[in-house]
């Protein structure tokens, strides 16, 4: 129980906005690599291995994104889909 959607003891919607967070932080980091032309796969497996391990051996980054995330984490997706 100490993945996602249940590793925080908060809320499914809090703890999927932890995850949807991460994974935008490991895109944006491959992206970046690509465009530095870092975009072989040995480099992009290394820089997802690194990722990984920085966020699992350190529960701080973790708890400092579900912080920042607010309670009411679906009325703020909401905005993003009005016109």
């Amino acid at each position: 129980m100490t993945c996602f959607p249940w590793k925080f003891q908060a809320s499914f919607a809090k703890n999927f906005g932890v995850f949807v967070a991460e994974y935008k932080i490991l895109e944006l980091l491959l992206f970046a690599a690509a465009q530095k032309n870092l975009g072989n796969r040995d480099k992009l497996s290394k820089l997802v291995d690194w990722f990984a391990a920085q966020k699992d051996h350190n529960n701080v980054f973790d708890k400092k994104i579900l912080e920042s995330i607010p309670d009411d984490i679906f009325s703020l997706i909401e905005t993003f889909l009005q016109p």
